[in-house]
């Protein structure tokens, strides 16, 4: 069984023999994705005998195992340059509600036009 989304849910009670393997984050599969919409997709659980409900009360059966493979995409990474609190301070002149990026421009701008 595949759950698929959070919001509006997809469950997809999938042959183990479609399956290529799992990487750790994907289940990757040997046929289509529409083809496992248009056949596999269902809003009740099948029959217990012939598919593998991991939670599901009651199994004796022994099934295969998925095949744990190297995954076949990298996460991007993503980083931020390290900033100081100085760096998130807004110097807003509280006259005219302009915006400077140091508080010597803050000053400046006061000065000359207030």
């Amino acid at each position: 069984m595949v759950k698929r989304g959070m919001v509006n849910v997809h469950y997809y009670y999938i042959p183990i023999g479609k399956v290529e393997g799992w990487d750790g984050n994907v289940l990757w599969l040997k046929v289509p994705e529409e083809y496992v919409k248009r056949n596999y997709e269902r809003d009740t659980y099948p029959d217990p005998s012939q598919y593998y409900l991991k939670d599901f009360p009651g199994y004796t059966a022994v099934y295969p195992e998925v095949e744990v493979i190297l995954p076949k995409y990298s996460r991007p990474v993503y980083t931020t340059k390290n900033t100081t609190p100085e760096e998130f301070r807004v110097n807003l002149c509280e006259l005219c509600q302009t915006a400077f990026d140091t508080e010597d421009d803050l000053s400046q701008h006061v000065s000359t036009s207030h």
